[in-house]
C-alpha cells in the first residue's frame, strides 16, 4: 500500500508552500472554495510521481507549470510503500533541462539514490507502484 507522507511545492502553478504539507494517518480531506488550489495539490502529487498532470494537459509545457514571473518550480513528495520510504524531487526550469531525483530513505536516516533523470525516475516509481502508470491512476 502506498501512503503519502508529505508534499512540498514551490512556484508550482500557484502553489508556494513555505514548508512541507504533512499528510496525517487515514483519509485526507481537501476542501476549499473554487480556485483555492485543491486540484493543484493533486496535480503536484501526480507530477511528482509521473512527471505529468491532468490540467492543463497531461504533458504541460514548463511555462504552464511554473508560477507567473518565476524561472523555476519544484515539487518534493515523500511516500512509503510497505515499510520502505521514498522521496521524489522534480525541478522544472524555464531555461535549462528539468531535473528529477528518487531516493530511498533508509531506517538509519541515510539515503540511497535510485534514479537521477526525469525518465528513469518515472520508470522506477512506476515499478515501485507495481506497474501502475499515470493513465491508470487518472482512470481510477
Amino acid at each position: 500500500m502506498v501512503k503519502l507522507l508529505s508534499l512540498y511545492a514551490h512556484n508550482f502553478k500557484k502553489l508556494k508552500l513555505s514548508s512541507s504539507l504533512q499528510f496525517s494517518e487515514g483519509i485526507t480531506y481537501i476542501a476549499g472554495p473554487n480556485e483555492s488550489g485543491k486540484s493543484t495539490l493533486l496535480d503536484a502529487i501526480l507530477y511528482a510521481l509521473h512527471g505529468r498532470m491532468i490540467r492543463p494537459s497531461a504533458v504541460p509545457s514548463n511555462e504552464e507549470i511554473i508560477s507567473y514571473g518565476a524561472n523555476d518550480a519544484s515539487v518534493r513528495l515523500t511516500f512509503s510503500i510497505g515499510d520502505r520510504t521514498f522521496e521524489v524531487t522534480r525541478k522544472i526550469h524555464i531555461s535549462k533541462p528539468n531535473e528529477a531525483n528518487l531516493q530511498e530513505i533508509l531506517s538509519d536516516g541515510h539515503r540511497r539514490t535510485i534514479a537521477t533523470t526525469v525518465k528513469t525516475v518515472t520508470k522506477e516509481i512506476e515499478n515501485l507502484l507495481g506497474g501502475i502508470t499515470f493513465n491508470e491512476i487518472i482512470a481510477s
